[in-house]
């Protein structure tokens, strides 16, 4: 992407997202004031609501800009497509090494680089898809494997994709426009309830018009980004089949019967929101009071009657699609046996005891990921009180419908629900620690009374007894080194800092804060900076890996300390580019 189209997006993604943000920041706050009239929780409720909600909607927007700014998007989308479903286990041996480049780049951990350059090697597969020009020996080699039926089938593909994707932007233009109308009544609805902001009635249409308009054209590529990857990557009729799988395969286990049964109460939780969000509007719509003329004129008012159901299909698009990225997630933990959670791919500290102890660290580990959960929570009962005027349904019931699916919707945006666990199974290892003791030390008397080969002496059983009740303190309190590549730090903040991103991919310098973790790392930035000073004062000085201040802040606070262009790099020697100068 051109500089200045670079420029164009990041401003445009600011500005709309603002817009976005404060639109449901005044839903919030018009749902808190209608079910408790308290002014500071209000405004407490819309704070939240534009803080979470900015950081979603700016991810969602800079994606859908993205893909319009894209114009090899069709591209880019089958040769995913195509290599989402490439069995990788063939003879390795006749398989081009496009192929294995592609497989061995998967294998790396997410980085902003590493997703960039996947999308290229997708792009550049799909326009040899679909080309009907003659290819470079390279890429002739690619396509002669792929084979003429395939080449023929994702040919018939391109004109589908193209076709829905234009129906797609139709249509999200179509909720943009009636979200600018929706947004009106929205706003001339909320301003009485703001006696602080008396504004004369004839500023007010300059006022109004502009903001309605900004969030009308934000929620239109809220839209359109949703339905791209919902309805264009396949990803609800992904989820349904495996969904099917799981419910009728003749090995089902407890797990797939808890997924199946998850899965199901958060589709009924969607449709449940809809209809909720679809009474909202309609009652924000006949509600308001205006003396516009324009907005009582016919045409106006047969389009405000389509606001409720175009909307609410647009919403249900957007909460399935952000829905099913949590599910996922809970389908890989389901997969993760008890025993890994504490352990998978984490490699044994190698601080000192008195950095495992570090007083500073075990406070931040007591207040900051706690306040972070309590945040979210605070979130998602703001943004439950978007959709709690539902006519027929009491406002506390739909609000505790919209908080619970709000936050299926939203979790994996700033959680990882496998860090989440972590904690869990390092307390029940420390809770069950003196049974396991207990175990051991019968099982070595009993090896040593009957005189077995490998009966352990005092000095081993002493020693393992002391490695049984350390070990869950040790992983309580020390920071681990994840097991990738310059032994990428996961740090207390590990679980949420890095936003979790699977829309854009997870990223690993300074910006991978989603934006709340960014505000709280700001407000305990002294902490985060005294436990740095205890880590690097206590190094071990027979230590060969000595580190300095910034790296050891670097190591407390989450971020990395390889720059994008060291990870570039990395990704450069692990891979072959031979393809990308076979043009």
């Amino acid at each position: 992407m051109s500089t200045t189209k670079e420029y164009f997006k990041k401003a445009l993604t600011i500005l709309l997202t603002l817009g976005a943000s404060v639109l449901l920041g005044l839903l919030s706050f018009g749902g808190m004031y209608v079910l408790l009239p308290l002014l500071s929780v209000s405004i407490a409720a819309f704070v939240l609501s534009v803080i979470y909600e900015g950081e979603i909607y700016q991810k969602n927007i800079s994606n859908a800009l993205d893909k319009l700014l894209n114009r090899n998007f069709t591209a880019q989308i089958l040769g995913e497509e195509f290599l989402k479903n490439f069995d990788f286990t063939q003879n390795k041996i006749k398989i081009p090494e496009f192929f294995k480049t592609y497989q061995k780049l998967s294998l790396l951990p997410p980085t902003s680089a590493r997703n960039e350059r996947l999308k290229t090697m997708e792009t550049w597969l799909g326009q040899l898809l679909i080309s009907q020009s003659d290819a470079s020996a390279y890429g002739k080699a690619v396509k002669d494997y792929v084979g003429t039926k395939n080449i023929a089938l994702y040919s018939e593909k391109a004109q589908q994709v193209s076709a829905y994707h234009s129906y797609i932007q139709i249509f999200s233009a179509v909720a943009a426009g009636l979200m600018v109308l929706g947004t009106i009544f929205l706003i001339l609805e909320v301003l009485p309830a703001l006696p602080f902001l008396a504004i004369a009635p004839a500023v007010l249409p300059y006022l109004v018009i502009p903001m309605a308009s900004i969030a009308g054209i934000a929620y239109g590529f809220l839209s359109y980004n949703s339905l791209t990857d919902f309805l264009l990557k396949n990803n609800f009729k992904s989820w349904w089949e495996d969904i099917k799988n799981q419910a009728t395969s003749e090995n089902r286990n407890w797990k797939n019967i808890a997924f199946v049964s998850f899965s199901v109460l958060i589709f009924a939780l969607n449709l449940t929101l809809t209809l909720c969000t679809a009474g909202t509007w309609w009652t924000v719509v006949n509600g308001a009071q205006t003396t516009w003329r324009w907005l009582k004129h016919p045409l106006t008012k047969v389009a405000t009657a389509l606001i409720a159901p175009i909307v609410s299909v647009s919403t249900l698009g957007f909460n399935l699609q952000n829905t099913i990225e949590t599910i996922n997630e809970v389908r890989e933990a389901l997969d993760i046996k008890p025993e890994e959670l504490s352990t998978k791919e984490i490699k044994r500290s190698t601080e000192t005891w008195a950095q495992i102890f570090n007083p500073f660290r075990i406070l931040l580990k007591l207040t900051f990921t706690p306040l972070l959960i309590l945040f979210f929570l605070g979130h998602l009962i703001s943004i439950g009180l978007t959709a709690d005027r539902m006519p027929g349904i009491p406002a506390i019931v739909s609000a505790l419908l919209g908080m619970l699916s709000e936050g299926f919707e939203d979790f994996h945006y700033f959680f990882d629900l496998e860090a989440l666990l972590k904690p869990f199974a390092i307390t029940f290892k420390i809770i069950s620690s003196p049974f396991q003791a207990l175990g051991y030390l019968g099982k070595s008397i009993w090896q040593n009374l009957t005189k077995a080969e490998d009966a352990p002496n005092v000095q081993k059983i002493l020693s393992d007894l002391g490695h049984i009740f350390s070990e869950g303190f040790i992983e309580a309190f020390s920071t681990t080194e994840a097991n990738a590549p310059d032994c990428q730090e996961a740090t207390l903040t590990g679980c949420c800092a890095q936003g979790h991103q699977h829309a854009n991919g997870a990223e690993h310098h300074h910006e991978h804060s989603a934006l709340p973790n960014q505000i709280l790392e700001l407000a305990f930035s002294p902490l985060f900076a005294l436990a740095a000073l205890w880590h690097w004062a206590f190094q071990d000085p027979n230590s060969t890996q000595q580190k300095n201040f910034k790296a050891c802040f670097y190591l407390q606070i989450g971020w990395s300390i390889e720059s994008p262009e060291d990870d570039l790099k990395r990704i450069e020697n692990a891979t072959d580019s031979t393809w990308l100068r076979a043009e």
